[in-house]
């Protein structure tokens, strides 16, 4: 039954993803842990990272002609050294630190999608910026927090579409959850059979990653930064809440 409900939170995020852009790691990690409370928040992110890399397998394998590949030329090197780094920090932390970090991730997000709702704006970047911010994208994704939305709200300030977007982050992304989830297992917080529950997603999660490639869950850029928004204000009252209540046990 553990699986089940592993596999099921996986399939349900992936027909949300679209729609919630940002801080979906930490909302998939917080679902298995509050739903699996013998599974603590850091082996929660780890399952989380499977199913992250194998979604981003099927999505590399559909979204393949999108991909920006001078983009992940640019940043993909830095952004392997930092998930290494993030990752041996995951796994030699608390939960409860862990939650503090998301915390202040979340309200960071939230922030930062208040501030280019609506707009449009194209930026061009160094190539020192670019390979900081493919450092620092991957140190956050390998220590659990939003990575992944960083690294979108990147590619759209860059003026991706959002082909693009998914195939080009993917691309990126798929070397860093190989690096955290091969330090999750070194560290023995991963075993082969937490691997299951993916496995059983693995069918419905190609399933909903075709109807997003031909447009069939799609809405208009200023919904999904408000259902985003939304949807991060509640983890962050969540998350606020948690280390209350563990810092008074």
């Amino acid at each position: 039954m553990i699986h089940f409900f592993e596999a099921t939170v996986f399939v349900v995020y992936s027909f949300l993803a679209p729609i919630i852009t940002a801080g979906g790691g930490m909302l998939v990690s917080n679902a298995l842990h509050i739903g699996l409370p013998d599974i603590d928040l850091v082996k929660a992110t780890g399952l989380t990272s499977s199913y992250f890399l194998v979604n981003s397998i099927i999505v590399i394998s559909i979204f393949r002609r999108d991909i920006v590949w001078r983009e992940v030329v640019n940043i993909l090197p830095a952004t392997i050294v930092g998930a290494f780094i993030g990752a041996t920090i995951l796994v030699n932390i608390g939960s409860i630190y862990l939650l503090i970090f998301m915390f202040g991730f979340s309200i960071y997000f939230i922030y930062k999608k208040v501030k280019i709702t609506g707009t449009t704006a194209v930026r061009k970047d160094s190539a020192l910026r670019e390979k900081f911010i493919g450092f620092l994208g991957g140190a956050i994704t390998g220590s659990a927090l939003p990575g992944g939305g960083f690294l979108n709200s990147y590619f759209g300030s860059k003026g991706f579409t959002l082909q693009q977007m998914f195939g080009t982050l993917n691309m990126t992304l798929i070397f860093v959850w190989i690096v955290k989830v091969s330090v999750m297992v070194n560290a023995g917080i991963l075993v082969p059979t937490d691997f299951i529950g993916v496995l059983i997603a693995f069918p419905f999660l190609i399933g909903s990653n075709y109807l997003l490639r031909h447009g069939l869950i799609k809405l208009s850029k200023s919904v999904t930064d408000t259902i985003t928004i939304l949807a991060m204000s509640l983890f962050s009252l969540y998350s606020f809440f948690a280390i209350i209540t563990s810092s008074l046990k």
